[in-house]
């Protein structure tokens, strides 16, 4: 029995939907796509292939970064999917162009080598601080996790606060001043006429000079005038307004 015009286009777009939904799925679950994991603590780690058991190591520093985080209520249960030259990523490349980290959900996805002895994630491009890169996607986690997927936070904000966490030890170092990193953002924009993708804040971690300059924001909000996390995301002065009041701050300072 021959089927009609109508219905075979029905059966067709019927199929199409479901295997977009299908899709979409594994792009949002894709634990199935892996045949190896290891959990240590709260944290899943996802892999095609054989997982190090340095993995433990990086979770525990990463865990001690986020854990100064006001968002932390309890131990984060967060999935870290390896997805370089994996089943996944190829999926996923065919809607959105690789990046090297990023968040998803309570998901992690890190598309680079890992390099334990030097605490790197490598790319095609460029490599960055394993343990940091980490914690900054662990952060947005969390971010997830308080106020939804559908967070309509100002970038600045989002990224900034993901920058302070996973800084934390390079913050509370003994020899940091916020002046310091400040002079070195603007002579890093000087240099460059602001054209700079990378620029190096210490030996061997590469951090875009945007995110350096939201953290600085954060940072200054949160350490200097004392305000929460919370009241940043609410606040309605612009990161131009922050950035000048930052400025004139320590110019007053200097002045002094």
């Amino acid at each position: 029995m021959k089927l009609s015009t109508k219905k075979i286009v029905y059966i067709s777009g019927t199929l199409m939907f479901l295997a977009m939904i299908a899709y979409v799925w594994v792009l949002c679950y894709p634990q199935a796509l892996f045949q190896h994991s290891l959990t240590h603590r709260s944290i899943t780690v996802y892999s095609e292939t054989e997982i190090d058991s340095r993995w433990k190591s990086v979770i525990d520093q990463s865990l001690s970064l986020i854990q100064n985080s006001e968002l932390i209520e309890t131990q984060p249960k967060i999935n870290v999917m390896l997805v370089a030259n994996t089943k996944y990523r190829r999926l996923e490349s065919l809607l959105a162009s690789p990046v090297l980290a990023k968040a998803s959900q309570n998901n992690v996805f890190l598309n680079g080598d890992i390099e334990f002895d030097r605490r790197r994630i490598r790319g095609f491009v460029l490599e960055m601080d394993l343990i940091r890169t980490l914690a900054h996607e662990m952060t947005h986690c969390l971010e997830n996790a308080r106020y939804g997927i559908n967070d309509t936070a100002l970038d600045w904000k989002r990224e900034g606060y993901a920058e302070y966490i996973s800084h934390h030890s390079d913050r509370t170092a003994p020899d940091y001043r916020l002046t310091t990193l400040l002079e070195q953002y603007e002579s890093q924009i000087a240099d460059s006429d602001g054209s700079a993708e990378w620029m190096e804040i210490s030996a061997g971690v590469l951090v875009p000079p945007l995110y350096v300059r939201w953290r600085l924001l954060v940072e200054y909000l949160m350490d200097v005038k004392g305000m929460s996390y919370d009241q940043i995301r609410t606040t309605s002065v612009s990161d131009a307004a922050v950035y000048e009041e930052l400025r004139q701050m320590i110019k007053q300072k200097n002045v002094e």
